[in-house]
């Protein structure tokens, strides 16, 4: 039977580790190698950093044309309740009331479309907004209930309009 000294075994397994790693330091070649995949790894990561960041600037002038579409729509709606609440303010009987209908879910679905294109605060700040509050037609009627509900439909517009220009804002400043 052999018997084998172990800590003479370590010993001439550390000498050969310890053999290695001076070679390794000692050695320009490899230590250049070492050097120079490391600067390589860290130009590489720069690179994509900022070919991301150019490519998101890139898409900030759809996303404003986006939102000008937006903001269009919700200025035609509150155009139409503007002359809505004109005809509804008019005492005069002897005129005819011509009774119409805004849909609000195909106005609803509409923003909400573009706002996802826009981005995701976008769309969170659209879909709390006006949707799905008020029945899909708002009777445009002199009757007490249409017109109340034309008046809240007319604040939540409001405030929507708000937040697109809000956004516009923000998207401008980041392209300039």
């Amino acid at each position: 039977m052999i018997m084998v000294d172990i800590g003479l075994y370590k010993w001439v397994e550390e000498e050969i580790v310890w053999e290695f790693w001076k070679e390794v330091f000692t050695d320009k070649s490899v230590l250049g190698s070492i050097i120079g995949g490391l600067l390589g790894g860290v130009f590489t990561y720069l690179a994509v950093l900022l070919t991301f960041k150019n490519e998101r600037k890139n898409s900030y002038p759809e996303k404003l044309v986006t939102l000008t579409e937006m903001l269009s729509e919700v200025e035609d709606v509150q155009a139409k309740l503007a002359k809505y609440f004109e005809d509804v303010k008019r005492e005069d009987e002897g005129v005819a009331f011509v009774i119409r209908e805004l849909n609000t879910k195909d106005l609803d679905r509409s923003f909400l479309k573009k706002a996802v294109l826009v981005d995701h605060q976008t769309y969170k700040y659209v879909s709390q907004g006006a949707v799905y509050r008020y029945p899909d037609l708002i009777r445009l009627s002199k009757s007490p209930e249409d017109v109340n509900y034309a008046d809240l439909y007319k604040c939540q517009i409001h405030v929507l309009r708000l937040g697109i220009k809000s956004r516009i804002r923000h998207y401008t400043k980041k392209i300039a």
